[in-house]
């Protein structure tokens, strides 16, 4: 018997070919889990690796309509053989709603036939998310012209400006050129498609855009600007106007970049304040200014607002919103502020009579611990509130949280808890970030040593990705 008959016999015994099919299911659904990071964007799909493997698994993942629902489209193919391979794929996905990914690669133009091909693959489709990944500058108007193919429009939209990757030579030779000129934005005109999207997020990218009316009232509930290779340097601008101006319905700001006025929308636009908003993620406070113009109450009352995150702030400003917007029941602060006193702490937590969860960097804690760990003496409040709200998210990226001030840290918070003869269950929670494969338990208490403290042990503990919940019940022997 060869060595290769003998090694697909042993494959045959293995424990996951006896699995109902069932379990084989829950399995393969969180495998082909849709990811959009988009440094994954042009490798082989779960969904073909595994209708790879056997007979049995190919049958399987045929029955799994979801497993088929990630379509490429790539602009260096050649539309006459990309066109068969999706409404192959299509038949597959059945009515499951699709993400579908437009890249260009390393080509810079692209055929004349490419937005009719578009037209004829997706025209009628029911779209998730459409998502755009571009690396050239003359690529900027082929969102704009592709969504206008669509009869109806997806739930979300992602223009995202990936790391510059290389494709095979094989495809369209004839559109390959010379040089790389970045892409920083994409154009759109009047576009009743793009108004109508719910989900606008961007990438190392912003958007412009020109023939709109000042009348115009775009159905966004949701915009985010992100940097994900993008670290210093270009810092881009979104429209203030944009989005407070033509979005009555937005729920939710994420914008790690700047807001600008853009006069594009007209100056005599009526403002109202924006009711909707319930969640706010800025790069600094101060942003909030562009807002503050427009309106006539300053700092504006945003009655729904029930997050806020930043990675900047001067305290005066921030606890003069947060006087005005009491309703913040999530505050969380990024890694590039420098450290607070537990006083300043308490000044801004004194703003936050409904607070249920406060995220900070781990590097704070070397100010903050001092005074956490004053249990036995009178504490204000204010300052109370700081050691006792529910659920406390640390952010650990650089692995600075010691065995020794862990425990501290969860002294003082179950103590307190038990001083304070409350029901409410007290959790920290340690957002590690992801440095490396966390699959491995080993892995987890080589690299971080505060999870080889007892006070580990004696938690209750919840693993979810790079985010650790712990915990304790308030007679545990610390």
């Amino acid at each position: 018997m060869d060595t290769s008959t003998l090694r697909i016999q042993n494959a045959k015994q293995a424990t996951i070919f006896g699995l109902p099919i069932e379990t084989l299911i829950t399995i393969f659904r969180f495998a082909i889990e849709y990811r959009r990071d988009s440094r994954n964007a042009s490798k082989r799909r779960p969904s073909e690796i595994l209708s790879h493997v056997c007979h049995h698994f190919r049958q399987v993942m045929l029955d799994l309509p979801e497993a088929w629902a990630v379509i490429d489209f790539p602009l260096f193919w050649r539309m006459t053989d990309l066109l068969p391979i999706i409404a192959e794929r299509r038949a597959l996905a059945k009515n499951h709603p699709l993400y579908i990914l437009v890249r260009d690669g390393d080509c810079e133009i692209w055929s004349g036939n490419v937005i009719d091909a578009f037209s004829r693959a997706f025209d009628d489709a029911n779209i998730h998310q459409l998502a755009f990944h571009l690396n050239h500058f003359g690529m900027r108007m082929i969102p704009h012209q592709l969504t206008l193919t669509l009869s109806r429009p997806p739930r979300s939209l992602l223009l995202c400006r990936p790391q510059y990757q290389r494709v095979s030579p094989r495809f369209e030779p004839s559109q390959r050129k010379g040089g790389h000129f970045a892409i920083d934005h994409c154009i759109f005109y009047g576009n009743y498609i793009m108004e109508a999207i719910p989900s606008i997020e961007l990438v190392d990218m912003t958007l412009r855009f020109q023939g709109v009316s000042d009348k115009a009232k775009f159905g966004w509930t949701s915009f985010t600007y992100r940097r994900e290779h993008l670290k210093g340097g270009f810092s881009p601008a979104v429209s203030r106007d944009l989005l407070f101006l033509c979005c009555p319905r937005l729920r939710r700001i994420n914008i790690d970049g700047s807001l600008v006025m853009e006069r594009a929308f007209g100056n005599n636009t009526p403002f109202k304040p924006a009711s909707s908003l319930k969640e706010i993620y800025l790069y600094q406070i101060n942003d909030m200014e562009s807002y503050w113009c427009l309106a006539s109450q300053r700092p504006p009352q945003m009655p729904q607002l029930r997050k806020l995150g930043m990675n900047l702030f001067q305290l005066g400003r921030l606890v003069q919103f947060l006087s005005t917007n009491p309703t913040v029941e999530e505050l969380s602060f990024g890694p590039e502020h420098h450290s607070v006193s537990t006083a300043e702490m308490a000044q801004i937590l004194g703003m936050c009579p409904n607070l249920t969860k406060l995220t900070f960097p781990a590097s704070w804690l070397a100010m903050l611990l001092p005074s956490m760990i004053e249990y036995e003496g009178a504490i204000d409040e204010s300052r109370r509130r700081l050691y006792a709200v529910p659920n406390l998210q640390i952010d650990d990226h650089s692995n600075m949280i010691s065995i020794k001030t862990f425990e501290r840290l969860v002294t003082a918070r179950i103590r307190l808890s038990a001083r304070r003869d409350t029901s409410v269950q007290l959790s920290i929670k340690f957002h590690i970030g992801a440095m490396v494969n966390l699959s491995e338990i080993g892995v987890r208490e080589r690299l971080f040593p505060w999870m080889r403290s007892r006070y580990y042990a004696l938690a209750e503990v919840w693993w979810t990705e790079d985010v650790c919940e712990m915990h304790w019940s308030v007679d545990a022997e610390l």
